[in-house]
């Protein structure tokens, strides 16, 4: 039984909690006036190594200042006093010397050596050194949490903050109607304002909530006992797939162990990362996002999907949304390895299919259409024909009658087609076969692809219970098999067979302000026109992300001053501020420090008025 229970849905919170937002340790460094760490002398001469410059120094210098990768180092000697500027990339053992390499990329040919007296500092006044007092890591999970402070206090972000699930209760406005908004029927407000994207708008129908803004797919956990081992793969419409599997691991796994509503509960938790069951964060293949979205360059799963697995979808059933807007969330699919035990529902997400009519790839069997005549029994033989390349031919002639009895693959070769025409050229005339079937499928053609996903998507071919799942590209009806994802798809097509795809499904394909809704971002409006729900109290279900695009300059310096104030307070930190008597005193730094906070976030917070009972 899990200790803790989830509504299945997202937690309001920072879309990237990680990052240090609101201020950097450098700047709380440098209000409270913290030296650098001492210069250390390099215990050897510069190396240059390819492209990059490593830095030898002392195994007890490397611990005491702890330097990591990412850190930025000062190097100077006497023949380069000013000295570079370096960012780390890596550091490496030197060996039995006890000595540590520290390596950059090199600007030029520059080197330091020991004879002009070679030194290296750090510039980072926190270090996650265990010699030095406070920790880097430390100072930036205070700022983490002082993020989360100001957020709160203000009722607004500077960051983007994700809402996962908001219920709206929907009315018709007429009076307001009238004055206002002539061509609408009615508003919501979002409890948020500075709305960056809305990732979800349902409008419930009376058995389903019908989606407006984004696109998704919706499946239901039939027998969640046969979901031992298996996996869910989402891609987003791009070059990558992500591989949910289920197992015993609760961090990068989902688990099946209990009942149909605890998996899909569990799933949800998976995709979403959800901090309550300490999941971990599952990356899309290579996939990087965008420049200063995140502090992290490998795009996630819970950067890209939302999932929900609560009593609104249904007992067992969880249901995914792309992050994405409509357009491009209806280009996100989705497969899984168990093709009865999970069941996709057909009104929430785009099943579609066509059978294949061709398949390039390397013979496996050949068919004996024509002995020919004037052949022996050889191995290695060469062949013309069909649409690939370098395959060769075993032949038996057992007659004694130059007319060969069998044929047998030599050397595959690549580039044939199921059906290929394949002529044997050597020690005889006029012997033909065909190639039967092919393994390792390069590339293969559809019927009718147009209903497919444009671009990179996951295409399956079902095989008794098990899917055989590819990350594809399309062009028109022609597929590229980009990576054979899990149980051999390029072994088994077979010309007739279906392919099929489950893409994600969105029920309006528009956003305008003439056509179905349109959302006023500054105040979190959203006004409807001809498509609205038949019901009032929590008829509307949003996801949405918020928070301004610019950080204001006093939530800098507010954010810098709370962790200032930490730690000032804290007593094995205070050791590193002198006081005496002519120096103001630690507790009274702090109540200076609170009333100058207390001033810069007063502008920003949210005032609410609370709406009197009665006359």
């Amino acid at each position: 039984m899990p200790r803790t229970f989830s509504p299945g849905h997202r937690p309001d919170s920072p879309l990237y909690p990680d990052e240090t937002v609101y201020t950097t340790p450098t700047k709380v460094s440098e209000y409270l006036q913290l030296p650098l760490p001492d210069p250390v002398a390099l215990a050897g001469d510069s190396v240059i190594a390819s492209n990059d410059i490593k830095f030898p120094i002392t195994g007890a210098d490397y611990r005491r200042w702890g330097y990591e990768v990412g850190d930025a180092i000062v190097v100077y000697d006497n023949a380069n006093a000013i000295g570079n500027t370096y960012t780390l990339t890596s550091i490496a053992s030197v060996g039995a010397s006890g000595q540590v390499y520290l390596i950059a990329t090199k600007a030029a040919s520059e080197s330091f050596t020991t004879a002009n007296k070679g030194y290296v500092q750090h510039q980072s006044a926190f270090t996650n050194s265990n010699e030095r007092g406070i920790k880097l890591s430390h100072v930036k999970n205070l700022i983490r949490q002082r993020q989360d402070y100001i957020d709160k206090v203000c009722r607004h972000a500077w960051r983007p903050r994700l809402v996962g699930e908001e219920y709206l209760n929907f009315t018709t406005f007429k009076p307001f109607r009238r004055r206002y908004y002539t061509d609408y029927v009615g508003a919501v407000f979002l409890k948020r304002g500075a709305i960056q994207r809305i990732l979800k708008l349902g409008a419930w129908q009376g058995d389903y909530y019908r989606e407006m803004a984004g696109a998704r797919e919706s499946f239901r956990v039939d027998d969640h006992t046969a979901l031992a081992g298996e996996s869910i793969l989402l891609c987003p419409g791009a070059n990558g797939v992500a591989t949910l599997t289920e197992g015993s691991d609760a961090q990068t796994k989902w688990r099946a162990d209990f009942d149909h509503k605890s998996t899909a509960e569990n799933i949800s938790a998976l995709v979403n990362k959800d901090p309550a069951f300490s999941k971990a964060a599952l990356p899309i293949g290579n996939l990087t996002v965008e420049s200063g979205s995140s502090s992290s360059d490998i795009l996630n799963v819970h950067e890209e999907f939302l999932c929900l697995a609560n009593s609104d979808t249904g007992d067992g059933v969880a249901e995914i949304s792309s992050m994405r807007s409509t357009e491009g969330g209806a280009n996100a699919t989705i497969a899984v390895t168990h093709d009865t035990a999970l069941i996709f529902n057909s009104t929430l997400s785009q099943i579609v299919s066509s059978t294949i009519s061709t398949v390039t790839g390397s013979p496996s069997l050949l068919t004996l259409v024509n002995g020919g005549t004037g052949y022996s029994t050889a191995n290695g033989v060469a062949t013309t024909g069909g649409s690939g390349s370098n395959l060769t031919v075993n032949i038996v002639e057992g007659g004694g009658d130059g007319v060969i009895d069998s044929v047998a693959i030599g050397t595959a070769g690549t580039g044939y087609q199921i059906g290929d025409t394949i002529t044997i050229t050597t020690n005889g005339a006029n012997a033909t076969c065909t190639v039967a079937s092919v393994t390792n499928a390069t590339t293969f053609t559809l019927a009718d692809g147009t209903t497919f996903a444009p671009g990179h998507s996951l295409a399956y071919i079902t095989s008794g219970t098990t899917n055989r799942i590819a990350l594809c590209s399309r062009n028109t009806n022609t597929f590229t098999i980009v990576a054979n994802q899990l149980n051999d798809f390029d072994d088994y097509l077979t010309i007739g067979d279906k392919v099929k795809q489950i893409r994600f499904k969105c029920d309006i394909a528009d956003e305008e302000r003439q056509k179905s809704w349109w959302s006023i971002e500054e105040n979190g409006m959203i006004l409807f026109n001809n498509e609205y729900p038949f019901f009032e109290n929590h008829s509307l279900r949003c996801a949405y992300i918020y928070g301004e695009r610019y950080i204001e300059g006093s939530i800098h310096e507010a954010c810098t001053k709370l962790v200032v104030m930490d730690i000032l307070m804290s007593d094995d930190y205070s050791v590193m501020f002198p006081e005496g008597s002519s120096n103001i005193d630690l507790n009274t730094k702090h109540q200076k420090l609170e009333a100058e906070v207390a001033k810069l976030l007063v502008p920003f917070q949210e005032t609410i008025i609370v709406a009197g009972m009665g006359g």
